[in-house]
This record gives C-alpha cells, sequence and structure tokens, in this order.
C-alpha cells in the first residue's frame, strides 16, 4: 500500500534516514524552519537506510555523498542548506557530482 510520508530531517552535517525501500522522494522543501522530504512510500516494503550529507553554502562537499537532492532555506532565507545523499533520490531526475 503506498502513502506519502513527511520526514523531517535535521539540519547536522550527517544523518541516516530510515525508509521503505523503494521510496520516491517528491520533494524536499523548508516547512517553518525546518528541513522536510515528503516521498511515495509502499509501507508493506523493508525498512532501507539512506545516508544524507546536510551542507550550508560554503561547506566542502563529501565525495561520498554524490548525490544532489535539493537546496532549502530556512529562517526566512538566512541559512541555505544543500542536500546530498549516498544514493539516488529521484529516480526521474538523477542529479550526480562528478568529482
Amino acid at each position: 500500500m503506498k502513502r506519502i510520508y513527511k520526514y523531517t530531517i535535521p539540519v547536522k552535517m550527517y544523518y541516516t534516514l530510515n525508509i521503505y525501500k523503494g521510496f520516491t522522494v517528491l520533494s524536499i522543501q523548508a516547512q517553518g524552519d525546518c528541513i522536510c522530504m515528503w516521498a511515495a512510500v509502499d509501507i508493506t516494503a523493508e525498512m532501507v537506510t539512506v545516508d544524507l550529507c546536510i551542507l550550508a553554502t560554503g561547506q566542502s562537499m563529501d565525495e561520498q555523498y554524490p548525490y544532489y537532492g535539493g537546496t532549502v532555506q530556512t529562517h526566512e532565507g538566512m541559512f541555505v542548506w544543500h542536500i546530498f545523499s549516498n544514493r539516488l533520490l529521484d529516480p526521474w531526475n538523477p542529479k550526480h557530482i562528478q568529482s
């Protein structure tokens, strides 16, 4: 059974997200001052982990996280965060950052 779930991503450099296997990311946006990801998930699937790297503008990129997920602004645009992953987040629009 597919459902749309929201996942709140804390603003810290590395974060491991537990999510249902076969997920499809619909959007990554700020909601208030939080980073949120909405995904279509099959709640009967097994859980998998996705490692995320959240970087502020100007921070060094980590080569272990080559997939770009999105950019969000929090605190009324005062902070800009760029979300990268160790696995493809959007199969319809792959954004692989080459080293």
